[in-house]
């Protein structure tokens, strides 16, 4: 296979990056120092932006989720954060106390010793 030159027409191997007869280059300044840096400096900004942008995508889909569960949160009757910590707790005693009834004082004080 071939490519053909822009310039003077002349048939040129894939793997040419000038032309054999007129000198066209097909790709300018390909291996050149100057360009390696160039292009390095363009692929770093590349990344930095795109660094940038999944970090502020990565912070509004958290932030959208921390609203999400408020808004569950306060449409079932909320919680107050202790209590949804002690119910999450490791703790079994911390996690069986939060998720019991409050318990109430007996109106029968005769049965108590």
């Amino acid at each position: 296979m071939y490519w053909d030159c822009p310039k003077c027409g002349a048939e040129n191997s894939l793997d040419a990056t000038s032309c054999r007869c007129c000198g066209y280059q097909y790709f300018p300044g390909y291996g050149s120092e100057a360009s390696s840096r160039q292009w390095s400096r363009q692929l770093r900004d590349t990344l930095e932006k795109e660094r940038q942008n999944i970090r502020e995508d990565v912070r509004k889909g958290v932030e959208g989720a921390l609203e999400r569960s408020r808004a569950s949160l306060d449409r079932l009757g909320g919680g107050s954060p202790a209590t949804t910590a002690a119910e999450n707790s490791p703790d079994p005693t911390a996690r069986k106390a939060a998720l019991e009834p409050e318990s109430t004082p007996s109106k029968d004080k005769s049965r108590q010793p």
